[in-house]
């Protein structure tokens, strides 16, 4: 079963799309398998990934913190987060405005 979610925010004069996958793995042998992850993509306008941009998972009820920094061509994966939520994801970069997106929840063995 795969669903997708994605959304857009402005920012400032630059546009940058933050688009995130959900991607439900069903999986047989879950043995073992004792987290979940958020992968997405950071993009301007034109549709150029903004390579470097931070991106930093807050787990709410514990204040863990994942990071991690965009990759060429506007990708970005967080492996291994704590399973539940919700988490705030936040992604950053000198010269962008900062923007959030909250209640994100990551199930066992999924990406988010």
């Amino acid at each position: 079963m795969s669903t997708t979610r994605g959304w857009h925010r402005c920012l400032g004069t630059t546009v940058l799309a933050i688009a995130a996958g959900l991607l439900f793995h069903q999986t047989a042998a879950a043995q073992g398998v004792t987290t979940g992850g958020v992968d997405g993509f950071v993009l301007t306008e034109e549709g150029l990934g903004v390579v470097g941009a931070s991106v930093v998972a807050v787990h709410e009820p514990t204040g863990t913190q994942y990071s991690t920094l965009v990759r060429e061509g506007g990708a970005y994966s967080l492996p291994n987060l704590r399973v539940g939520g919700p988490y705030t994801v936040t992604v950053s970069m000198l010269g962008y405005r900062t923007e959030s997106e909250e209640g994100i929840f990551v199930r066992l063995g999924q990406t988010v």
